[in-house]
């Protein structure tokens, strides 16, 4: 398993991610940075951290903008695993999720899985969401069930032939990923345990309600 983690302007929370990588009880081949906002402070940041790894951390930037998606493809398409294991900035593993997602994809012979999920905010954790087995794609339209980019390992060549993420339709660029994976026949597996934090902090986030957030909608 290969980790791509999409970063943007949030240097502090990314050092909280990339340990919370690093810690696993099974670590990932390697870890990729991707960053849509080149600038010197993150670099120093991600050479201090590489510094700090006993895995292999690449770092790219680009100018091509977006809210991760781009970054997301871009890693995509340099990664050495099999699978593809998604992280935001902002958000953590629990120091087993590799080890028992990847007993979930032996097992299942699994193509797409996810973890349940917790949430903190202001210093406290609590349960999030715990997606279901055997949703259907209309179930994924209205609301999202409990697919996030953070608790999604997925075989690499199926993330490249289905098109990736698709950063035009913010911020269901998850939900739509699975819904075009259930369109041409695909299932998905689900570990029902919390393995993944999602970070509610003060920054911005892209479940941000703005007129981006809008138009984003309605274009899904």
């Amino acid at each position: 398993i290969s980790c791509v983690i999409a970063t943007h302007n949030r240097d502090e929370l990314l050092k909280e991610t990339v340990h919370s990588v690093i810690n696993q009880t099974l670590p990932p081949i390697e870890i990729i940075i991707v960053n849509d906002l080149p600038n010197e402070n993150t670099k120093k940041v991600v050479d201090e951290l590489i510094k700090q790894s006993s895995i292999t951390i690449n770092y790219l930037e680009h100018n091509m903008k977006g809210k991760g998606s781009i970054s997301y493809n871009l890693g995509a398409s340099k990664v050495r695993g099999k699978f593809i294991a998604f992280l935001n900035d902002d958000d953590l593993w629990e120091v087993d999720y590799l080890k028992k997602m990847s007993i979930l994809i032996k097992e299942k012979d699994s193509k797409i899985c996810y973890a349940g999920t917790s949430k903190i905010k202001n210093g406290r954790k609590s349960p999030h969401k715990q997606l279901d087995d055997n949703l259907k794609m209309e179930d994924f339209l209205l609301k999202n069930p409990g697919c996030q980019q953070s608790n999604l390992i997925v075989n690499r060549d199926l993330y490249i032939s289905l098109g990736g993420f698709d950063d035009y339709i913010i911020p269901s660029i998850d939900k739509d990923f699975l819904i075009r994976a259930l369109y041409f026949g695909y299932n998905y597996n689900v570990l029902k345990e919390r393995l993944v934090i999602q970070n509610k902090h003060s920054g911005d986030q892209l479940t941000d309600i703005n007129i981006e957030f809008l138009l984003g909608m309605k274009k899904f």
